[in-house]
This record gives C-alpha cells, structure tokens and sequence, in this order.
C-alpha cells in the first residue's frame, strides 16, 4: 500500500511513479503476450514503423494481460490514490511511433487513473512521459489547454512540464484529466497501460460515462479498426470461472451499462 506522502502527491499533483513495481520476469511474460497477440491481430498489416499499433488485451488469448486489472497493485492502489472504489475499465497494448502530441483522455470530467508501463527505458529524449502537474483540477486544465492552443505543437517539448524517467519494471499513474504528452522514442515504442474510472456514484451517471466511452470507442474504430480478434469490449473477460475479484469487477461494469465488457456470453 502507498504512504500518505504518495497519496497526497498524486491527489495534489496529478501524477506518481512506483519503482520497481513490477518484476522482470512478469515483464517477459507480459513482453511474449504483447508480441504474440500484435502479431495475430496485425498479420496482414505487420508493424513497420510508420504508424502506431493499438490492441485491447482483455481476451482469454492475453490473460496476464487481463489478470492485471483485478491485481491489487494496481486495484487496490488505484482505490487508495482515488479514495473511492473503482471502476476498472481495461488493459491495452500499444507500440508507438515518434511523439505523442499534448493532449488528455477523453474523460476530462472523470477522475480516474491510467497505469503506464514501459518495456523499455525511457527519458526526456527517448519517449518519456510527460505531464503538465496540477492539471487534473479542471480551472488549471482549462487554463493549461488554452496555453497549449496558444503555444502550439511545433516544439512538444517547450511546454512546461514534468518528464517522467522510467526503467522496466516502474509504473507510471496519472489521472486522465492531466496535460501528457511524449517526445522522441524512435520509430517502435512499446508501452501498456491499465485503467480506471472512479466509480459513477449511481446508475444514471455511470450510463453517462458509458455514453463518453461510446464515442473513444468510435474513434478507435476509426483509428485501428483493421486489427483482428481484439474487439474493444471483450466478452470473453467475464467467461466463466470468475475469481472474487473480476467478479466484482464485471459486477462494477454490469451495474454501469458496460454489457459488451461485463456479458457472460463466449
């Protein structure tokens, strides 16, 4: 569990890293997950370096993957950084291409946590996340977006911001509503996140969150449609056996409309 001093960081700021958080050898389990299913839902379109790869990880085909939404290290940390219980949305795959321009999720009126993890280092020159800090409070957000527009995206890196280092095995949390962006990173980045909602406190507002989703998982149809076998709500994650946990899960999903995702059905 975190400290106080953490919590507070992120509450304040926006934004934690947790060293070590994940041992080498999960990483090479994760890293022969990652490479097999791109390699499946890519075939006929194989990763050459000119635009990203993007892939849902929450099928039975990926389920170290899958496993790490109901982990409590990133549950019950996610729970704890947000003080409230959480809806946990999905884990994904992606091998980036050159820069990430600033930007933040589409969610800028949710509180929720995005867990970043690396397969390889990363710094200021070579993809490192960056995040403008406080930026999750929505007076700054807004000030922050309109200073972007102003400044424009021709030098990613003159916005002031926090660069985020990382080695294999830290994590990165942030909450969506942060100001992020990345610079450099060559021509094949690869990195996975898992994500989170805090809770909708009823069913009204969790359909509106659903509805939110709706139009991210448009764009993605537009954006990497042509993958195979990966769809962006997966059934299949709630097949039975379920353990405790991902029971709880599906139930948090069911509860807010998340039928594709929390359906029982293979």
């Amino acid at each position: 569990m975190l400290t106080a001093s953490q919590v507070m960081q992120f509450q304040s700021l926006g934004f934690l890293v947790l060293r070590n958080h994940l041992a080498p050898s999960e990483l090479e389990e994760l890293r022969a997950e990652m490479g097999t299913a791109m390699s499946s839902a890519y075939a006929h379109s194989p990763f050459d370096g000119s635009r990203r790869h993007w892939l849902p990880m929450m099928g039975p085909e990926t389920p170290t993957f899958a496993a790490l939404l109901e982990d409590p290290r990133f549950l019950d940390t996610t729970e704890q950084l947000l003080g409230a219980p959480a809806l946990g949305w999905m884990v994904d795959a992606n091998r980036y291409v050159g820069d990430t321009a600033w930007h933040n999720d589409a969610f800028a009126s949710n509180r929720g946590v995005k867990w970043a993890i690396y397969l390889e280092p990363t710094s200021a020159e070579r993809g490192a996340l960056r995040v403008v800090p406080c930026s999750q409070n929505p007076v700054v957000n807004a000030h922050v977006g309109e200073f972007i527009e102003m400044a424009g995206h021709d030098d990613l890196s003159a916005i002031p911001a926090m660069v985020l280092d990382s080695q294999p095995g830290d994590v990165v949390a942030f909450d969506f509503r942060c100001w992020h962006a990345s610079v450099g990173g060559g021509k094949d980045r690869s990195m996975f996140t898992v994500e989170y909602f805090e809770l909708p406190p009823d069913p009204q507002a969790g359909l509106d969150l659903r509805s939110k989703i709706d139009v991210l998982d448009a764009a993605c149809e537009k954006s990497w449609g042509d993958r195979v076998g990966h769809p962006f709500y997966e059934p299949r994650y709630a097949r039975e056996p379920l353990t405790e946990r991902r029971q709880l899960l599906v139930d948090r999903l069911r509860g807010c409309g998340f039928n594709e995702l929390a359906g029982s059905s293979p």
